[in-house]
């Protein structure tokens, strides 16, 4: 089986479903994380350090890890040009199980919008 876990921004799948990813690796499945965004707006360390975090805690998860542009942190809409980008990827590693930020707008801005270009790309 083939996961994609994605998130808006690095620590955002670490935080949302590291330990079922670590989980579905053990038992020989394949994991890829793919993060939209380098937390350029982030408060706590620069985007070069925050993405070489992700790369770890990815090479400890057993996972790949892939960053995919889609405007910025805070910049990242739902539009069809983004949710093309991501069906490419998809495409590409052909997963069995598409991991995604929840649609709700109760949480970073950034979420939700990922989230529903998730939800786009897949169906593309």
């Amino acid at each position: 089986m083939k996961i994609l876990a994605v998130g808006a921004h690095p620590d955002d799948v670490e935080f949302g479903c590291a330990p079922i990813l670590i989980q579905e690796v053990r038992n020989g499945h394949e994991a890829r994380i793919l993060v939209t965004s380098k937390g350029e707006a982030a408060s706590a360390g620069t985007p070069e350090e925050r993405a070489q975090e992700a790369r770890d805690a990815a090479r400890i998860i057993g996972a790949a890890i892939q960053f995919l542009e889609l405007g910025g942190d805070c910049h990242i809409e739902n539009n069809t040009a983004n949710a093309m980008t991501l069906a490419r990827e998809i495409r590409r590693f052909k997963p069995d199980v598409v991991l995604a930020p929840h649609l709700g707008e109760n949480q970073h801005p950034d979420h939700a919008p990922v989230g529903k270009i998730v939800r786009d790309a897949a169906r593309l």
